[in-house]
């Protein structure tokens, strides 16, 4: 929301600047800039690098919705595919941990996303997990006191 004060900065005289999109989430602007053909060759999101890092949050953020768009295979000159599914399980745990804090900018996202089973497992093992963490620590303690 910092852009509607730096805007007028940016204006001249003859020439003002006005901000775009209000009213669209970054989900619907994702969707639309994914059917502009240009956007797969030259769409730059990142700010850490002068590419796209595809590990900084808004990397992961718009990887995350490419993916969830099935847009994803359009971007492998702009991202690092290779490494997004490798990682795949690193993305679904931060985009969990989004829907947890209630980041309302993703939940698009994750609902699209807990369509497909393969978030769906990621989402029960991790559940799984949680509820047997406790249980561990017990044994643990049981075992080695």
């Amino acid at each position: 929301y910092y852009e509607l004060l730096s805007l007028q900065c940016f204006s001249i005289e003859g020439m003002r600047i006005y901000s775009e999109g209000g009213e669209k989430t970054r989900f619907d602007k994702t969707k639309e800039i994914a059917n502009f053909p240009l956007s797969r060759q030259y769409l730059h999101v990142c700010f850490k690098k002068p590419n796209n890092c595809s590990k900084c949050t808004k990397c992961m953020r718009t990887l995350l919705t490419l993916d969830a768009l099935d847009q994803l295979d359009n971007y492998g000159d702009v991202f690092d595919l290779p490494y997004y599914r490798a990682n795949i399980n690193k993305y679904y745990g931060w985009l969990a941990s989004q829907h947890a804090y209630g980041d309302d900018m993703m939940e698009p996202v994750f609902i699209e996303m807990s369509k497909r089973s393969e978030f769906k497992k990621y989402i029960r093992i991790e559940r799984a997990k949680k509820i047997l963490r406790p249980i561990k620590r017990l044994m643990h303690k049981l075992t080695y006191s």
